[in-house]
């Protein structure tokens, strides 16, 4: 198996709570309240999307997971930098700059 060579990996997890809320705030600035809501023709594709996104951090290897990212990061050969999406962008931007210079 082919494995690229990186000088760092940067892991950013945001908590389902946070992770739902910006999905869907962003489905109602693509598609419009009234496309998504209750007997708009994008209901039940934005809300078969939001439960896919709701599983990523009880998926298991089959689908796109946090499960699966976590064992790909086991077995890259590089530095791992974990951090949250909660953050600010400007505090996680420090971070992945002082990890490149270290």
């Amino acid at each position: 198996m082919f494995i690229p060579l990186f000088d760092l990996v940067v892991f950013l997890w945001v908590p389902r709570e946070i992770r739902l809320a910006r999905l869907r705030e962003r489905e109602r600035e693509r598609y419009g309240d009234e496309a998504i809501a209750l007997g708009g023709p994008l209901y039940d594709e934005t809300n078969s999307f939001l439960a896919w996104a709701a599983a990523y951090d009880d998926g298991g290897l089959e689908i796109r997971s946090r499960q699966l990212h976590e064992e790909w990061l086991r077995r890259i050969p590089c530095p791992v930098l974990r951090l949250m999406g909660a953050e600010p962008t400007g505090a996680q931007l420090a971070e992945i700059t002082k990890a490149l210079s270290s």
